[in-house]
């Protein structure tokens, strides 16, 4: 589809800037809608990247104002298109968008009664016209009206005008099961009832949705759940209403039907339902192109918020194949070696932790054994990264090298070590001289687009903007860890989408969108010889499969990297431990794979279009 955008509650200054903006990068406005807003006029609009004929939009003119550029343009063969009004205390103000598009004949008029609107519509339809553009208002305590008809042909269609919210959704219902389609929808308030005026088309399409009667918080929510399904707006209007500003709008699929995107949908609930998820959120690419996204439950069971797409979630061991990007790009950059040492006088690290001289396996410890496990450290008698809470990174290293010699020689054995992605963290400190999460940002993030992440917090205090409340099972407190210190290992916060968008970056399959070359790519991803199945931050198969999880009290994660390009990222705001009883983790992580690859066939053939644009 072609690529689009859409802005709401722009007051009239933003949405110039806006429209130049957007104009300037071969976008068109195709519709608009002014409204008022705590007594400020706002504005919505969308405008689409198309090629098209000349075109004109103007908006907040006074009656006054919009007769004489109607004039004007309709004199140099422009025809009206869009029209939009709204009462201020001041007067009602016009929004219009022109295009010279072909087109027999047509006819315009604004500032009808109810009953001139009517007389109107009757001569009209009898002429042989179609109406396709209605807006309603306010004026002087009547409802007013502003019409576009053109003489052409095409499908069934009926309008239907001053309906209270109960008629319009008893009309909806009914034109609905008859195969119509919404094309315009207004809502405008008189003496304190809401109506609206509508038109419908009994056309085919594979899957459309409208809204009405939503404030702000909730149009965005179905705003960001249509795009990232492949729908494409159509049609917005703002109006004022007594409980506030809300918005009407319709949508219209561009690839998937209602039933692969029904049948996806299910495939995720029936997970959530399994294992009593409260929010799940997951993302795909195809090729570096995202093709979908959805998020289903709630951000927090105590207030019933909805889960949006732009919630973040921790990620946990996901962490780690971002930290290993950074360390390759470093590599890349030829400012360090995953064969340097990184204790010991010779090493990155120096004699800056614990009590030298070292352990003689320590010395050996490379950084490419950090990457692959295979440093030595083993989680015995348990995790240091859980230990020691009162410690911070180099007091926590410290303890480490002084208390736990290497329990095999580094590069013989892999055994899964969080805290050697601890030590990672501080190699890159040193080789940047930035913190860790600093440089990660500015090396990764930043050219990825990928401004969601960040180093979470420990506790509940500590959430961040638009970050999930996590939900223990089975006595499982998430708000028990350190989180921060956790950083290059396990503690960075993210959107699922941004997940992908900071895959596209490193997956080899838009390479002058990669930050890494082939060569880095290809080391990265190469199984270790202690373990073929581990290479560089990801786990392997040798097939150009790669996917890492994350696990945590309160949360799961899961990325993956198909060969065929096909990538996927999923987070839930919960787990099931495994406990005494049974490996409930264990399970509930294979669904969890096994759902991003339903979900995704149950969507086949993905789209060709990209929502990262």
């Amino acid at each position: 589809m072609d690529p689009w955008q859409a802005r709401h509650d722009l007051d009239a200054a933003a949405f110039q800037n806006t429209f130049n903006q957007l104009v300037g990068v071969g976008y068109r406005l195709i519709d608009i809608s002014g409204y008022l807003d705590g007594g400020t006029p706002r504005f919505a609009g969308v405008w689409v990247k198309q090629a098209g004929p000349a075109w004109q939009a103007r908006h907040a003119m006074t009656a006054v104002n919009f007769q004489t550029a109607f004039n004007a343009l309709s004199a140099q063969g422009y025809r009206l298109r869009r029209i939009s009004a709204f009462a201020t205390p001041g007067g009602t103000l016009f929004s219009a968008i022109w295009d010279k598009s072909p087109v027999a004949q047509w006819q315009a008029q604004h500032g009808m009664s109810a009953a001139a609107y009517h007389t109107k519509f009757n001569q009209m339809a009898a002429a042989g016209y179609r109406l396709v553009d209605v807006c309603g208002y306010e004026e002087g305590g009547q409802d007013q009206y502003a019409a576009i008809w053109e003489m052409s042909p095409g499908p069934a269609w009926q309008a239907f005008h001053a309906l209270d919210a109960a008629q319009y959704q008893a009309q909806f219902t009914q034109l609905a099961g008859q195969g119509y389609v919404p094309l315009r929808i207004s809502g405008y308030t008189v003496g304190g009832i809401t109506r609206y005026a509508a038109i419908w088309q009994q056309r085919a399409s594979i899957g459309w949705q409208a809204r009405h009667g939503i404030d702000s918080a909730t149009y965005q929510r179905a705003f960001d759940d249509a795009l990232y399904q492949g729908q494409r707006l159509l049609k917005v209007c703002g109006y004022a209403t007594p409980a506030g500003t809300q918005f009407a709008a319709v949508w219209e699929s561009q690839h998937y039907d209602a039933a692969r995107l029904a049948a996806a949908e299910q495939a995720a609930r029936t997970f959530m339902a399994r294992y009593n998820v409260p929010g799940l959120s997951l993302a795909i690419s195809n090729g570096g192109r995202l093709v979908y996204a959805r998020a289903l439950g709630v951000a927090e069971q105590a207030t019933q918020a909805p889960l949006t797409v732009r919630h973040r979630m921790r990620i946990a061991s996901v962490s780690k194949p971002i930290t290993a990007a950074a360390i390759m790009l470093l590599a890349q950059q030829l400012k360090l070696t995953t064969s340097r040492r990184v204790f010991g006088s010779n090493g990155v690290l120096g004699n800056s932790y614990g009590t030298p001289p070292y352990d003689v396996d320590e010395l050996k410890i490379t950084i490419e054994h950090l990457l692959t496990h295979t440093a030595g450290f083993a989680n015995v008698p348990g995790d240091p990264m859980f230990s020691e809470p009162a410690r911070d990174h180099a007091s926590l290293i410290g303890w480490v090298l002084d208390t736990r010699t290497p329990a095999t020689v580094p590069g013989t054995a892999c055994n899964y070590s969080n805290f050697g992605y601890c030590v990672l963290g501080r190699v890159i400190e040193k080789a940047t001289l930035k913190s860790y999460a600093d440089h990660v940002k500015q090396a990764l993030f930043q050219p990825a687009g990928a401004a969601s992440f960040a180093i979470g917090g420990d506790t509940l205090a500590q959430r961040l903007p638009d970050e999930v409340v996590y939900h223990g099972q089975s006595g499982e407190n998430p708000y028990g860890m350190k989180i921060a210190r956790m950083d290059a290992h396990g503690g960075w916060v993210a959107t699922a989408i941004d997940l992908l968008r900071f895959l596209r970056v490193v997956d080899g399959f838009s390479p002058p969108g990669d930050l890494l070359n082939a060569t880095s790519i290809t080391r990265m991803t190469t199984g270790c010889a202690a373990n073929p199945n581990v290479a560089l931050g990801w786990g392997v198969d040798g097939a150009g499969n790669w996917n890492h999880n994350g696990a945590l009290p309160g949360s799961l994660s899961v990325l993956k990297r198909y060969a065929n390009g096909i990538s996927q990222a999923a987070l839930v705001n919960t787990r099931q431990p495994n406990t005494a009883a049974g490996n409930n983790q264990d399970m509930m992580m294979g669904d969890f794979y096994r759902l991003l690859d339903d979900v995704t066939n149950q969507l086949a053939p993905l789209a060709p279009f990209d929502l990262f644009a």
